[in-house]
């Protein structure tokens, strides 16, 4: 599709983080009917046991055309705080089995319980397909993660921490999908055009100083699921707008961005 549309003169590109697994709120597993309208009145059905008793939705083959899923390929990443915070880290059937309920009965507990604040894992991407959109030409990488602190609790996807680290080191130095210079591109003159960005993605005089400086023979991400706040390793050094905000892999505490306008 991405090249049938570049081949007509559309100006369509991709991006890409390098896992099998995908993240968000747990409340895309409910069905579409118990979805629609508010927060307050997915809520309200929620509430209402007869109504979920008579549809008996199935959140493993849903009739509604919702996302399929395995409740074994499910993981807790965030709860807000309160007695399910401990279930953080942990499988939806291995939930199921600590309560006694089946996974289709524990999902619209938890929705209830944290008025739809509980973030999930989803483990359902193919390898081969990860890899075969990552060798695309036109397909950046990206995160699709936020700023994270090892001290903000949870197990959140360790994309967040670790994407870029896992391009360079996994996708490009061990299983040799992308060279170095065409991983580095997806990382920086890529994003940088399609930001609209003229001054940015490369090493030329006149551009922003927006500097990486990694050993590519050990960098590597050292996030997993199962212990994701952990920062990469290999990184010696970055400047941002020429000032340096990691020497020697420590943090100067320099504040050298700055909000970044679109450029037509």
């Amino acid at each position: 599709m991405l090249n049938q549309a570049r081949a007509s003169d559309q100006d369509v590109i991709a991006d890409q983080y390098p896992y099998t697994a995908g993240s968000t709120t747990i409340v895309t597993l409910l069905p579409a009917w118990v979805l629609e309208g508010s927060n307050e009145k997915m809520l309200a059905r929620l509430e209402d046991q007869p109504t979920l008793d008579h549809h008996r939705f199935d959140i493993k083959n849903p009739p509604d055309g919702g996302r399929e899923f395995n409740p074994a390929n499910i993981l807790i990443s965030f709860v807000p705080a309160g007695p399910n915070k401990k279930y953080e880290g942990l499988r939806l059937t291995a939930i199921a089995a600590q309560r006694g309920q089946s996974p289709r009965d524990v999902l619209p507990d938890l929705v209830r319980a944290e008025l739809g604040g509980v973030q999930m894992i989803g483990f359902n991407i193919a390898e081969e397909d990860m890899l075969r959109v990552m060798r695309h030409q036109e397909v950046a990488v990206a995160s699709d993660g936020w700023t994270l602190s090892p001290e903000s609790g949870g197990k959140p996807h360790p994309r967040s921490y670790g994407t870029y680290a896992r391009v360079l080191g996994k996708y490009v130095r061990e299983d040799h999908v992308l060279g170095l210079k065409e991983a580095v591109r997806k990382m920086t003159l890529l994003p940088a055009r399609r930001l609209g960005r003229s001054d940015m993605g490369l090493i030329r005089p006149g551009y922003a100083a927006n500097l990486v400086v990694f050993d590519p023979l050990w960098v590597a991400e050292r996030a997993t699921f199962e212990e994701p706040h952990q920062y990469y390793q290999g990184v010696e050094h970055v400047l941002v707008n020429g000032q340096l905000v990691i020497e020697s892999g420590e943090d100067t505490g320099a504040a050298a961005g700055r909000v970044l306008k679109r450029s037509r």
